[in-house]
């Protein structure tokens, strides 16, 4: 099992290679600035330095997902394994072998997301950022610009599931994208994901040795929902971690809200 020291920043490259039957090689278009979901991936050396040509980043668009009105629902989906390669050397940076995101702005909004990614010759660094709730949802309200602060009060629940397998023989390990760091899945208040204020940090260092796997999971608060003490505008998450090379992660996160009116 490869040990590096962690990185703050990710690079992002827009060549992704699609897996298939005949594994055809598609080449990702450029999307608009404000994406549904963002996956960045960085492979990393020994001592933790991003890999020449190793940099890949997905986007999804709004208009790219699944409506369904009577939730108040956008969702996207995955299934067929999504290889990602070094641009350089042709070795593969990390295989995304399922994604679901699902966003929901009705009367209980929430962001969900489920992930299973299997890691490549190198550490690879990966950042998966859910897109922006507003608060409070339209829909809840006929005049949003009616309300002042003091309107509502909001109350937020996270949660995170994390399993972690060795798949080539030598241990495994989830670790932190930088010392700065608290948890692999964050949840953030008025910005999107990685800018604003922490909601919530779950799980931290993952690890387990030859042959082994190993599942976490927490959720903030332990249960019910928690009241958020300061103004909410909006909302986001972000699931940040480097796995081992050739080892399996998968994740399900997410971020629910739910919203009392004053008289």
């Amino acid at each position: 099992m490869t040990r590096h020291a962690p990185i703050v920043g990710l690079a992002a490259a827009l060549l992704i290679f699609a897996a298939g039957a005949s594994a055809t090689r598609a080449q990702v278009t450029v999307p608009t600035p404000t994406p549904y979901f963002t996956l960045e991936l960085q492979s990393l050396d020994e001592s933790g330095q991003p890999i020449a040509g190793g940099n890949a980043i997905f986007q999804v668009n709004v208009d790219e997902c699944t409506w369904y009105p009577q939730y108040q629902r956008y969702r996207w989906t995955r299934t067929a394994p999504l290889i990602f390669e070094n641009s350089v050397t042709g070795e593969t940076i990390a295989t995304l072998e399922q994604l679901e995101v699902r966003m929901d702005y009705g009367t209980l909004p929430r962001i969900e997301i489920n992930i299973g990614l299997c890691g490549g010759e190198e550490n690879v660094a990966v950042v998966l950022r859910g897109g922006e709730l507003w608060s409070p949802p339209p829909m809840m309200i006929d005049d949003p610009g009616s309300l002042s602060a003091g309107s509502f009060v909001v109350e937020a629940r996270t949660q995170a599931s994390v399993s972690l397998a060795d798949q080539n023989g030598d241990g495994a390990a989830v670790e932190l994208l930088s010392a700065a760091d608290v948890g692999l899945f964050n949840a953030y208040a008025n910005g999107l994901a990685g800018t604003g204020t922490v909601l919530a940090s779950l799980v931290g260092h993952l690890s387990c040795g030859p042959g082994g796997d190993m599942l976490v999971t927490q959720a903030l608060p332990p249960t019910g929902y928690s009241l958020v003490d300061y103004p909410l505008k909006s909302s986001g998450t972000q699931l940040g971690f480097v796995l081992s090379p050739a080892d399996r992660l998968q994740a399900a996160t997410s971020l629910r809200l739910r919203y009392a009116f004053n008289d």
